[in-house]
């Protein structure tokens, strides 16, 4: 790969993250300005930066869990693998943190995933569930840096490598790809153009507000990136402004808590976690999701008192946002050879990435557009001293570790066991494990996409 290559793959990439070390507001960077002061604001905005996740970056040493249905390959390997995803190359875990006794305790997120794991294993769909602890301790002279990933600012990165990449595709493939593209670009072409004369100000009107939320929606099995959007706003609001009692216990401890958006979201789909975490089709019509909100928010579950307007739109506006800022560029002329597919291009990104895996044959080149897209991330990490990168687009618990870092850090890895308490799971330490981490992708004969029919993001 020559240098001017990765020297691409560097600025997709740094336009992919967001440096927690720098979230003042700057009046330069306009939109993006004026949501990091509007979210400080809202009744969890302290979290943003201030949470024990990133305050335990500056700490010497930090422990993290990994929460495994697969404990036995890994001893029979000997190694950790990381997965694709949001986090894209990274060993997916929570920030544990040790107590007194002996006992460790994971942050709110891993609580729920184990639990979820767990009632999975009982009725079937795994074997077994188990907790590894990782302690990490960072060179003297170098931390973390405070850098999380946006998966939605991936689509260039998507694009750019299928086009140096797509020839490894045979020529009925490629074809059936352009044409799966060119339907739905065609198809959804005059929905996009219209949502380029809407602006914030439109959103400041509920009637308004609840016409895009519905068109948005109804859109989303014809562009399914616009689920996941409509999920990540969704997820947004709900940790931002909950206020109930269970939700300040947890801000009190510098975590944004988790289990209300779980709740929410199943309840928009019974499936949703039963299906890989699937979000191709996230997205119901507004009156069904404020039926939906009353129905936790008339307990005082989430929220004390639910503005309903506020969160219509909130909803409509940060979702604008999102698609005016992740899904096309504003400054490519719509004139050309190929003018929809230029403006669109990080949309295009995102379908190629999600088509491609419906694809027989995907299991068989994976390697040659996931693995590519780990090494540049890793290449990226590495210049950058990320060690720990972590969810970008709001710091909820989801971390990971950079597998290909191994300038002076010490790792070590321990098997736990899980006590069940009244309020949520401790960890002992069980024994140390001769495990270690390894810049590879897990194997997908080990994953979801074992079947080819799996459609994800």
């Amino acid at each position: 790969m020559n240098v001017g290559l990765m020297s691409d793959y560097d600025a997709l990439l740094r336009n992919a993250h967001v440096d927690y070390g720098a979230l003042s507001p700057d009046e330069s960077e306009g939109q993006e300005s004026y949501w990091r002061a509007r979210l400080r604001k809202a009744p969890n905005g302290g979290l943003i930066q201030n949470n024990a996740f990133l305050s335990g970056l500056q700490q010497r040493t930090m422990w993290f869990a990994h929460i495994t249905s697969g404990l036995e390959h890994v001893l029979q390997t000997g190694t950790l693998q990381s997965s694709d995803g949001a986090l894209t190359a990274a060993l997916y875990c929570v920030p544990a943190y040790a107590r007194t006794g002996g006992n460790f305790e994971m942050h709110n997120l891993g609580n729920w995933i184990y639990q979820e794991k767990t009632r999975q294993m009982k009725v079937g769909l795994r074997s077994s569930v188990d907790v590894v602890l990782i302690q990490i301790t960072f060179p003297s002279k170098i931390h973390s840096m405070p850098q999380g990933i946006d998966y939605t600012r991936l689509g260039m990165l998507h694009y750019q490598i299928f086009h140096e990449y797509k020839y490894l595709l045979s020529r009925v493939e490629q074809s059936e790809l352009d044409s799966r593209l060119t339907g739905m670009l065609t198809a959804n072409e005059p929905f996009l153009v219209g949502l380029e004369d809407w602006d914030a100000e439109s959103c400041e009107n509920p009637e308004k507000a609840t016409q895009l939320l519905d068109r948005i929606a109804m859109h989303v099995p014809g562009l399914p990136i616009l689920g996941y959007l409509y999920f990540e706003v969704l997820l947004e609001y709900l940790l931002y402004y909950q206020d109930d009692e269970i939700s300040r216990k947890y801000l009190a401890k510098g975590e944004f808590y988790n289990d209300h958006y779980k709740s929410v979201a199943t309840r928009i789909n019974t499936s949703l976690y039963r299906q890989k975490f699937q979000l191709h089709t996230f997205g119901v019509p507004t009156r069904q999701l404020v039926e939906i909100m009353r129905s936790f928010t008339d307990k005082n579950v989430i929220f004390e008192q639910f503005d309903e307007q506020h969160f219509i739109t909130f909803m409509a506006e940060r979702l604008l946002y999102y698609i005016h800022t992740r899904l096309w560029r504003p400054d490519v002329s719509t004139s050309g050879s190929d003018p929809v597919r230029q403006r669109y291009a990080p949309l295009v990104g995102h379908l190629i990435y999600r088509e491609l895996r419906t694809f027989d044959r995907y299991i068989d080149f994976y390697q040659y557009f996931d693995q590519l897209k780990a090494l540049a991330v890793w290449n990226y990490w590495n210049q950058q001293h990320v060690i720990i990168p972590f969810n970008g687009i709001i710091p909820k618990g989801e971390v990971g570790i950079n597998p290909a870092y191994a300038d002076d850090v010490q790792l070590q890895v321990f098997e736990s066991q899980v006590v069940h308490t009244s309020r949520n799971y401790k960890l002992r330490i069980v024994r140390p494990l001769a495990v270690r981490l390894t810049p590879q992708l897990v194997s997908l004969h080990n994953t979801s996409l074992r079947n080819t029919s799996a459609r994800s993001v």
